[in-house]
């Protein structure tokens, strides 16, 4: 296995199909995202509120714009970009014409940058660590008052698990990568990673979006979206 950009995020992905071998040798199905989510109607506004007033916004690895559409129904005026041209083609009706295809370790397209506010949940660990930088930037061109990011990270005596571009996918790690994950690291590579970049992290609404969530019990129990791998930044 192979993680490559163009090619991975397809109808298997989107579709629960695809496949991996676990660490025993034997091939399973991961349970990939599906293409909308109900659960976007609760956090759509949590997010929102750790942003700012409506106005413009970019989703970024969006999907089929899913949470992008409830941005819209907020009031923003909220586009969404994707490599999977599968979740493009199969997005949420009311996205169509808003969301556009392109890899953001290459660029953004004219017509989707200078917004007020970027959003990015599940995506910078989707990028090799070597077009990191590169897609940073871009991000930063798009956004130009706040970013919001969830980034799946290692919890506490887990090794960071990072693949190289190019790289065949080791066996015993296939279970790690079969959903996209190319670079998954500790909270404060993240941390190092905005300060080098000369964002300010905003502690004090990261702190408030953990308190909006802990008060939900199901969305409290997804360390996906715990304090260390929810980020808000200023630009």
């Amino acid at each position: 296995m192979k993680i490559l950009y163009a090619d991975h995020y397809d109808e298997k992905y989107w579709n629960f199909a695809k496949e991996y071998t676990d660490p025993n040798g034997v091939t399973r199905k991961y349970q990939n995202p599906a293409l909308d989510w109900e659960a976007f109607d609760v956090i759509a506004p949590m997010i929102a509120s750790s942003l700012g007033p409506a106005s413009s916004l970019m989703d970024i690895g969006c999907g089929g714009g899913a949470l992008t559409s409830r941005f819209v129904k907020l009031g923003f005026d909220a586009y969404g970009a994707d490599i999977s041209q599968y979740a493009i083609d199969n997005c949420v009706p009311s996205m169509r014409n808003r969301i556009v295809n392109c890899n953001i370790a290459e660029a953004i397209p004219r017509s989707h940058t200078c917004h007020d506010y970027l959003v990015a949940t599940d995506l910078l660990e989707h990028i090799y660590e070597e077009d990191l930088d590169i897609a940073f930037t871009n991000m930063i061109m798009t956004a130009q008052k706040r970013m919001f990011f969830v980034i799946c990270v290692t919890q506490p005596k887990e090794t960071p698990f990072c693949l190289r571009k190019g790289q065949t996918v080791p066996k015993d790690k296939e279970v790690l990568a079969v959903s996209g994950h190319v670079n998954i690291q500790a909270p404060n590579y993240w941390r190092k990673f905005f300060i080098k970049h000369g964002c300010k992290i905003r502690y004090d609404l990261m702190y408030s979006f953990q308190e909006k969530r802990s008060k939900i019990d199901w969305f409290r129990q997804m360390l996906a979206w715990d304090f260390w791998a929810t980020w808000v930044v200023d630009v």
